[in-house]
C-alpha cells in the first residue's frame, strides 16, 4: 500500500513514517507557503445549483429581516487537512467588520458581489453543531456575518435566500500562527505527537484526522477581502442561519435538555434538526 499527502500530490511513500517524516523535513517551506498562500474552498459555481433544501436552519435570538452567513467553523478537519483552532478569529474578526466583502464563490468581480463592506458585519459566536445541521454534540466557533436582506445585490443570492435554500460557505483567508501535528510514537516527533495528543479529541470529524494521521492546526488567520457562498466548502458544516421568529430563550441552541428521551428519541430528534437545519 501507498501512501500520499496534499501537501506533495506526486509522491507515494512506503509507509506513513515515511510520509511524516518527509513532511517534518520541509516543515519551513510549508509554513512559509501556507501563510503566503491566500486560501479558499475548492467550489461549485452558484448556476449548478438547482436542489431546494427540505429545511431552513433558523436563529434564536438573531435579529429578523438579517440573514446570517457561517462563514467558517472551528475544530472540524476540513479538506486542506487543517483544523481551525478555537480563538483564530478573534483578532480578525474585530478588525474585518464592515471591511470585508460577501461574495458569490470567491469571484472579486462586481457581478458576484452579495453585500458590499459597509453592510457585512463580521462577528464570532459559540453554537452549537446540532443547531448548524451536523449531527455531533458540543460547539463551535462559528464565523459569521450579518447582512441585512434590503442590502443583498446579487440576484442569484436573492433568489436562494429567498427560497431559503440550503447553500455553504468559505473564507478566504491567510494564515498567521499554525502547528503541526502527527500521530506517531517515532523518536523525531515528540512536539508534533504532543500537538496530536493535546487536540486530537476536540476535533468533531477525528475519525478522518486518525485516518489521515496528521493535521494542520490553524491558531490565528486573516480574513482577507471576503467571505463567499458556495456550493461546496473546504468546511461543509457553514449553512445559512435565518432568525427564528419566535425564539426560546431558555434553549438558544435547540438542544436535546430533556433527561426523560430515549437514546432511540434523541437520535430521532438530532436527525430532525438536521434535515430541518435549526438553530
Amino acid at each position: 500500500m501507498k501512501f500520499k499527502c496534499r501537501e506533495f500530490p506526486g509522491m507515494e511513500f512506503e509507509t506513513k513514517e515515511a510520509m511524516f517524516t518527509h513532511l517534518k523535513a520541509n516543515l519551513p517551506h510549508i509554513y512559509e507557503l501556507k501563510r503566503m498562500e491566500i486560501k479558499f474552498s475548492d467550489s461549485l459555481p452558484m448556476s449548478d445549483f438547482k436542489t431546494k433544501s427540505d429545511g431552513i436552519a433558523k436563529g434564536n435570538g438573531l435579529e429578523k429581516g438579517y440573514i446570517y452567513p457561517v462563514i467558517n467553523t472551528t475544530k472540524y478537519m476540513d479538506s486542506h487537512n487543517d483544523v481551525h483552532m478555537d480563538g483564530i478569529w478573534d483578532v480578525s474578526a474585530k478588525a474585518k467588520s464592515n471591511k470585508v466583502y460577501y461574495l458569490a464563490n470567491h469571484n472579486l468581480e462586481v457581478g458576484s458581489i452579495i453585500a458590499f463592506p459597509k453592510d457585512v458585519e463580521v462577528f464570532v459566536k459559540e453554537v452549537s453543531w446540532r443547531s448548524l445541521g451536523a449531527n455531533f454534540t458540543g460547539k463551535t466557533q462559528a464565523l459569521m456575518f450579518k447582512i441585512s436582506e434590503k442590502k443583498i445585490r446579487n440576484g442569484q443570492a436573492r433568489e436562494i435566500i429567498d427560497e431559503k435554500i440550503d447553500i455553504e460557505h468559505s473564507v478566504r483567508m491567510r494564515y498567521v500562527k499554525m502547528f503541526f501535528a502527527v500521530d506517531s510514537e517515532e523518536e523525531g516527533f515528540k512536539a508534533e505527537k504532543a500537538n496530536w495528543d493535546k487536540h486530537i479529541n476536540t476535533i468533531i470529524n477525528s475519525a478522518r484526522a486518525k485516518e489521515v494521521g496528521y493535521f494542520w492546526g490553524i491558531e490565528e488567520a486573516e480574513i482577507y477581502k471576503e467571505g463567499s457562498m458556495v456550493i461546496a466548502g473546504s468546511n461543509d458544516v457553514t449553512p445559512m442561519i435565518y432568525p427564528k421568529s419566535t425564539p426560546d430563550p431558555s434553549n438558544p441552541d435547540n438542544e436535546d435538555t430533556d433527561p426523560s428521551l430515549t437514546d432511540s428519541q434523541k437520535q430521532k430528534r438530532a436527525d430532525e434538526l438536521k434535515r430541518r437545519r435549526v438553530y
